[in-house]
C-alpha cells in the first residue's frame, strides 16, 4: 500500500504544479528508487524507441506492477466489514477514511458516504443517530462524537452514585 501512497502524493504534487503529462510521467519516474526504479527502466527497455508515456498510462503500469489487484481486493473487503465496535468514533472515522479510498464508488456521495458510515456505527449509537437525519457527513461525525461524550458522561455519573450510595452503606 506504500507504492499506493505514494503514487497518490506524487499526483496530488504534480497537480498542484500544474505538470503536462510528460512533466508528470518524467518527474514521478525520478523520484523512483530501489526496485521501483529497476521495474521502470524494465519497462522502458521493452518499448518502442521514442515512445512517449501518457500521465494515465503510467499510472496504470506503475498501479500493476506496484500495487496487486489482489491487495486492493483484500482493502475493499476490509472496509465493507468495518465495524466500529469498541473504537472511539474519532477511531473508527480515521480507519473508515483509510480505507475508503478502495471502495470509493461505495462513498462518493454525501449519501452514500452517511449510509456506508452509519452501517458500521456500534448499535447504540447508529440507533440514536438514525433519529437525527443528518444530510450532511460532517454533522454526523459531529454529532456522533458529541453523542458518544454525552454517554461517557452518564455512564461516568451512574458509576459516581452507585460508589457514593455503596459507601454511604453503614
Amino acid at each position: 500500500m506504500d507504492a499506493d501512497d505514494w503514487l497518490r502524493d506524487t499526483e496530488r504534487k504534480l497537480k498542484t504544479v500544474r505538470c503536462n503529462d510528460e512533466e508528470k510521467v518524467r518527474y514521478a519516474t525520478y523520484l523512483l528508487s530501489g526496485l521501483a526504479a529497476s521495474w521502470w527502466d524494465n519497462v522502458i527497455l521493452i518499448q518502442p524507441s521514442g515512445h512517449v508515456f501518457t500521465w494515465d498510462e503510467f499510472k496504470k503500469k506503475f498501479r500493476e506492477a506496484q500495487v496487486p489487484e489482489s491487495i486492493m481486493e483484500l482493502k475493499r473487503r476490509e472496509f465493507e466489514t468495518l465495524k466500529q465496535n469498541d473504537l472511539s468514533v474519532w477511531k473508527y472515522l480515521v480507519e473508515f477514511d483509510r480505507l475508503s479510498r478502495y471502495a470509493a464508488e461505495d462513498v462518493n456521495t454525501e449519501e452514500k458516504r452517511i449510509k456506508r458510515f452509519l452501517k458500521g456505527m456500534n448499535p447504540f449509537l447508529k440507533m440514536q443517530l438514525n433519529l437525527t437525519k443528518c444530510t450532511r457527513f460532517h454533522e454526523l461525525v459531529d454529532t456522533a462524537i458529541t453523542l458518544e461524550n454525552d454517554y461517557e458522561e452518564v455512564q461516568n455519573e451512574r458509576k459516581w452514585k452507585v460508589h457514593v450510595s455503596v459507601s454511604d452503606d453503614p
